[in-house]
């Protein structure tokens, strides 16, 4: 397997990009997790309060949790990305 690359796919936004929009961000913070539906929204939930008042934007990458971490964050966070893998 060496040399391979993972097959990755990102749920993306549209939007045309410029000095005030949402995809540039001062901040962004990337979460990896991997079977983390126990812990994730309260994590979530504590990056969006601390982020708060900045233009900033949270990334989840999943490592192919066989959990419902991706479904929990999609129902009930539709605004963060998700990237899995």
């Amino acid at each position: 397997m060496e040399g391979m690359v993972p097959k990755v796919n990102v749920d993306t936004r549209e939007a045309e990009l410029n000095p005030d929009s949402d995809l540039n961000p001062e901040v962004t913070a990337i979460v990896v997790t991997y079977n983390s539906a126990k812990y994730i929204i309260d994590c979530l939930e504590t990056l969006t309060r601390e982020m708060s008042g900045v233009n900033g934007d949270i990334i989840i990458f999943d490592n192919n949790s066989t959990d419902d971490t991706i479904e929990l964050v999609k129902s009930l966070m539709p605004s963060i990305r998700v990237v899995t893998s």
